[in-house]
């Protein structure tokens, strides 16, 4: 499956107006002096210690050489075999660290393929990387972690586990859950319902009007073989307006957000959050044609739409809009926009301002933030390293 929104958006081509102050090569010493950093703090072992390692041993390496590789160190760099070894025989528990394995495993294989003969490409492309250069053991740990990821969602959302279900824990889940499609592992749809249910219900319910602007994963469907289709319905009925009714564009945007929990206010890194979950929702459901996904297509479409608006009224990136950890927002910022599609949320260059920001929070060791943790949450900004669900079939 070829993404071509992934083509243009490594390339740069969404993104040709970078400041002086936030240039291609400024980003890419970042980046270097960022993986320096990271590296040096890896424990003989090969894990992570330190900040959150004590609670998510799994999660917080995890991050790490996902963080590593996105920023193109090879597959089997010493730093990269003696993580992966570290990780072989810690158990699931938490769901963030599951989630963060099977997004490092999908980057792994994809990060492998590149240094196999050209003769492994052209099998790849009908069988995925996954499938032809996991090994057995690593097959099994990987469809065992998808399992354990299903199996431990309360009725409509996750939590830690044991405890009460939340809309970050949730992000992380479904991010892990895309991973694991994409790696050929499906999900049962039933599942992508359940989570669609749960954010069209918990997000605001009003919200100030936001002048409207492009979403192009709110504004038309996810896969090209729907945009194609729509196009045809859009010829064919030149003088019905129903062919424009499941996807309408023009009018205001509502600014409405997620917070942590349903009763808790709309944040940023929530609202976030409440975006990619809803894209990776259509993203899956769009091909089921039932009577249901009818009916809730519009409502997810403004869902969509209304999150990128309660961003844009409410946009920063020197902060968490309404509080928490900087660093996890603009990972989860640069995720809302290459999953949505949005270049800009309204007038806001969100890569542009956000790669200004954390490159003058960097230290002259590589750290960005608080540690490795923040770190890689830049890095991974910087990289934008969202794998887009726009794709051209």
């Amino acid at each position: 499956m070829k993404k071509w929104f992934y083509f243009l958006w490594m390339s740069g081509f969404f993104f040709p107006y970078l400041q002086a102050d936030v240039s291609p090569e400024k980003i890419n010493q970042a980046i270097r002096q960022g993986v320096s950093y990271i590296i040096q703090e890896q424990s003989s072992k090969g894990s992570w210690s330190g900040e959150h390692a004590d609670d998510y041993p799994m999660g917080k390496t995890a991050l790490a050489l996902l963080a590593l590789l996105k920023s193109d160190i090879p597959y089997n760099h010493p730093v990269i075999v003696k993580g992966l070894k570290s990780l072989q025989k810690i158990p699931f528990q938490k769901t963030y660290s599951v989630a963060l394995y099977l997004m490092l495993m999908e980057t792994k294989f994809q990060a492998q393929l590149k240094f196999m003969p050209p003769k492994y490409w052209e099998k790849s492309k009908k069988i995925g990387p996954f499938r032809l250069l996991a090994t057995p053991a690593e097959k099994k740990r990987v469809l065992k972690a998808a399992s354990w990821l299903v199996s431990h969602r309360s009725s409509k959302s996750w939590g830690y586990p044991r405890s009460d279900e939340d809309n970050s824990n949730t992000q992380y889940a479904m991010l892990g859950l895309a991973a694991a499609e994409r790696m050929g592992i499906a999900t049962n749809k039933k599942v992508y319902f359940k989570v669609m249910d749960h954010f069209i219900s918990t997000q605001e319910k009003e919200g100030d009007e936001v002048v409207f602007f492009k979403v192009p994963a709110a504004d038309e469907p996810i896969s090209s073989l729907q945009r194609k289709d729509l196009e045809k319905k859009k010829a064919r009925l030149q003088n019905q307006k129903k062919a424009y009714l499941l996807y309408p564009s023009g009018s205001p945007l509502k600014a409405r957000g997620w917070g942590y929990r349903e009763a808790n206010p709309a944040t940023g890194s929530m609202t976030t959050a409440g975006i990619a979950c809803m894209v990776i929702c259509k993203a899956h459901l769009e091909n089921s044609r039932t009577r249901l996904w009818k009916k809730l297509l519009p409502q997810v479409n403004a869902s969509i739409r209304d999150g990128c608006a309660w961003i844009t009224q409410n946009f920063r990136v020197d902060g968490n809009p309404n509080g928490g950890n900087l660093f996890y927002y603009l990972y989860g910022l640069e995720r809302a926009g290459i999953l949505a599609g949005v270049i800009q949320f309204g007038s806001h260059d969100w890569y542009r301002k956000g790669a200004e920001h954390i490159l003058g929070k960097q230290k002259e060791n590589g750290q960005i933030g608080g540690g490795v943790v923040d770190t890689c949450f830049a890095l991974l900004f910087l990289r934008r390293a969202t794998v887009p669900m726009r794709t051209n079939d």
